[in-house]
C-alpha cells in the first residue's frame, strides 16, 4: 500500500490552521510559514515534526519543497 504524501499548504488546510496558527505552533514568523509553503526555504527538522504534529500526521508525510 502506497503512502500519500501531500504538500505543506494541503497538509496545513487540512488540520484547519492558518498560515498564522502553524507560524504560532512552530515559534516563527508568517512570512517564514509562506517561504516554506513557497519552497523558498525550508523547516529544520525540529520545525518539521512540530508540522507533522500540528497536522495531525509524521512529517515524512509532508512534501517540504
Amino acid at each position: 500500500m502506497a503512502i500519500e504524501r501531500i504538500d505543506l499548504p494541503t497538509a496545513r488546510k487540512h488540520a484547519k490552521l492558518t498560515q498564522a496558527g502553524l507560524a504560532k505552533i512552530c515559534g516563527v514568523s508568517v512570512s517564514t510559514v509562506a517561504n516554506w509553503e513557497h519552497g523558498k526555504t525550508e523547516p529544520t527538522v525540529s520545525q518539521a515534526k512540530l508540522i507533522g504534529a500540528a497536522c495531525g500526521g509524521h512529517y515524512d508525510d509532508i512534501i517540504f519543497l
